[in-house]
Parts: structure tokens; sequence; C-alpha cells
């Protein structure tokens, strides 16, 4: 009687090991797909010196690299002040190992505003400009001439949609936001603050 208990507790641990073995297993394997997936998400590289919030959404494959180098932004603001930024969207060659064509959207995304229009509209502008030349310039939505934003609502608005970069091309635009002199009283908008950023999303195979 007692080899047969003996038995019986033998294999009860034999089959908790096994338990136990196989739920190890299955955590790894959960894990390796989860890194797996992570990597493939997020596919474009950021280099964003002064912190602006940058979204990248893509489910495909991916080698775009976005460099925003300036803000978009005013404050204490007097009429006749404006800043410039630059940004860049580039499809490395990789030595060859990407043969792969883009396309890629860009969203201006207003965070601050507290300019009005008591005083008048057209008190600040904002135009973004392509300085990228060839087939592929890009073609803006919105913000491709200079646009009165004075009381434009914080919140997303469309700027590039669906614009092509082949292997090795790099794509600039350069930005210009003023609060515009209109030698008139602007005593309403001086002091104001404007605060936005660009985002780049919905990169994809062309």
């Amino acid at each position: 009687m007692d080899n047969i208990g003996e038995g019986q507790n033998q294999r009860q641990k034999q089959e908790k090991g096994n338990t136990v073995l196989l739920t190890v297993i299955g955590v790894a394997t959960l894990l390796v797909a989860l890194v797996g997936a992570t990597f493939a998400y997020f596919t474009a590289t950021v280099t964003n010196n002064n912190n602006q919030s940058v979204t990248i959404t893509t489910a495909t494959g991916g080698g775009l690299t976005y460099n925003t180098t300036d803000q978009i932004a005013l404050s204490n603001a007097v009429p006749s002040a404006s800043d410039t930024g630059k940004f860049t969207v580039t499809n490395p060659s990789n030595s060859g190992a990407n043969t792969l064509t883009y396309t890629y959207d860009l969203d201006l995304i207003v965070t601050v505003n507290e300019f009005v229009t008591t005083e008048g509209t057209g008190q600040l502008t904002f135009v973004i400009t392509p300085s990228s030349t060839g087939s592929n310039r890009p073609t803006l939505v919105n913000y491709g001439t200079t646009t009165d934003i004075t009381a434009i609502a914080t919140g997303t608005y469309h700027v590039v949609a669906d614009q092509v970069i082949a292997v090795g091309e790099t794509q600039t635009y350069d930005s210009v936001l003023t609060f515009v002199e209109t030698n008139s009283e602007q005593n309403t908008n001086q002091g104001k603050a404007f605060a936005a950023h660009i985002d780049i999303k919905d990169v994809k195979s062309a």
C-alpha cells in the first residue's frame, strides 16, 4: 500500500512540474510576441530637440526619420514678432537595404492660442513652405499660403495628406508664425501666447 501511495505522490509531483514548465514556456512565448509586435509597430525615428509631442502611427514596416528642431510658438508677443521653424522627413537608403517608397501625413496640433479678433482679423498668420524639389515636392492641404489663424481653436489641423517619399529622399518644410503689425491698436493681443507642433502619422509603403 505504501508503494502505491509513493507512486501516486511521484506522479502528482511530475504533473505539477510539467504544468509549471508549460506555464513558463507560454509566458516566454507571449513576451517574445509582444516585443516583436512593439518593434514592428513603431518604425519611424524621431529627433525632437524641443520636446514637442510627435505621434507616429503605422502598422507596416517603415524606416522614415522625422526631425524637428524648432517649436512653433510665441510668448509675450508684440506686433511684428515672428517665429520660424524647420522640420524634415527622410526615407534613408540604409546602404541599399531599404528599397521602399513610403507615404505619410502631417498634422498641425495647436495646443495654446490666447489671441483674439477683438481688434481685427489677420493679426496672427502662419505659413509652411516645402523647400525640397523634385517630382515628389510636397503639396500642402492647408497653410501652403499665408493664413490667418488669429482665432484658431486648439485642436488638430491637416497639413499634408499621403505625401510620397522615395528611397534616399529628404523632404524639408519651413514654417513662419507672425504677429502682424497692422498699424492700429493691438493692445488686446500684446503679451499673448501661441504654441503648436507638427505631428507625422499614417506612415505606410506606397
